[in-house]
């Protein structure tokens, strides 16, 4: 079964828009390439340890989540889950959009090596290409400008140990 992304396109583009500066490049993007980013870059936040555990048993994601009452020691295996929230919290769907514009910049970076077994679709009018993102060579690990959004949601000490 698909995962589902933290956040929708059209949740991402208005996100996107208000918060980053480099808006105008995602603008551009159609609408099923910028899923694809989405979808990997959720996938890229779910690789990381979290404190506490997953709001239900049978999601797919590893958000929403139940954390420890303890403000200062998280014990991941703790029985005392006092904050259970049903929703994606406001800093992973920020933390999905970051992640998603450093993959977008990675791969234009890297568009003019890639191998033509990427290449999925050509168009002349207009000039159009498309690329299979999952041949690309994408780390499965975020950036650190994204592991600081989600700094309080990690367990301490378990960033790039996966």
């Amino acid at each position: 079964m698909i995962k589902e992304p933290y956040l929708t396109v059209e949740e991402a583009d208005e996100l996107i828009s208000a918060r980053f500066i480099n808006d105008s490049e995602w603008a551009s993007l159609d609408e099923p390439i910028k899923l694809k980013l989405l979808n990997i870059a959720s996938d890229n936040i779910d690789t990381l340890k979290f404190k506490g555990r997953k709001y239900s048993i049978s999601q797919q994601r590893q958000f929403p989540r139940c954390l420890p009452s303890l403000q200062s020691d998280y014990d991941m295996y703790s029985k005392n889950f006092t904050t259970c929230v049903d929703t994606i919290p406001y800093e992973i769907q920020v933390a999905v959009c970051n992640e998603a514009l450093m993959i977008n910049s990675k791969v234009s970076d890297s568009i003019a090596g890639i191998s033509d077994k990427a290449l999925t679709g050509f168009s002349a009018g207009k000039y159009s290409e498309s690329y299979d993102l999952n041949l690309l060579n994408l780390s499965r690990t975020v950036v650190n400008s994204t592991y600081n959004i989600l700094q309080k949601f990690v367990i301490r000490g378990t960033f790039g140990t996966y």
